[in-house]
């Protein structure tokens, strides 16, 4: 009777630190929140206005940093500028636009296919304007031999932490 209580205890302690290891963390950048799982995303400051999330664990061998900046714009033309601007230089074709919504914030979405004669995954920027502030979410190839795991490997990167957006005042 005790080794099957000490068993069951046992278990019971292995189950709730496996689930405090899972909670999500969070950061605070601006009047922007991200809940993010810590075993999946390490997050890098490069200032007050660039965060690079880094893939870490499992998933660093098949994704790539997703930047995330801000910077002070109005509205979403102002937030479309923002967003074209990530995609300076020849790299790029010109980029495609289409509404999104985040957290209750209107947004825009663009994407861009790349010049590269090999194979890359299309460019992915989206701005959210929020208070005066464009929030910038970034996953783009920086040159045709980089390896480019985003939108290849399975997993969306981009949605993956925009799901854990919040805006807070």
């Amino acid at each position: 009777m005790r080794r099957a209580s000490a068993l069951a205890m046992a278990a019971c302690l292995l189950w709730s630190c496996a689930v405090a290891a899972a909670e999500p963390k969070t950061l605070r950048f601006g009047q922007m929140e991200l809940a993010y799982d810590g075993e999946r995303w390490r997050p890098e400051f490069a200032g007050d206005a660039t965060i690079s999330m880094q893939a870490a664990g499992a998933i660093a061998r098949k994704l790539d940093t997703i930047a995330i900046a801000r910077a002070p714009t109005e509205g979403l033309e102002g937030c479309k500028e923002l967003g074209q601007r990530q995609f300076i230089g020849s790299l790029y074709d010109e980029p495609k636009t289409s509404p999104i919504e985040v957290a209750g914030v209107a947004g825009i979405r663009l994407s861009a296919h790349t010049r590269c004669r090999n194979a890359t995954p299309k460019g992915v920027v989206v701005c959210l304007p929020y208070r005066g502030t464009g929030y910038v979410l970034k996953a783009t190839q920086t040159g045709c031999r980089s390896p480019g795991y985003n939108l290849f490997s399975g997993i969306d990167p981009l949605q993956e932490l925009l799901d854990g957006i919040r805006f807070v005042p």
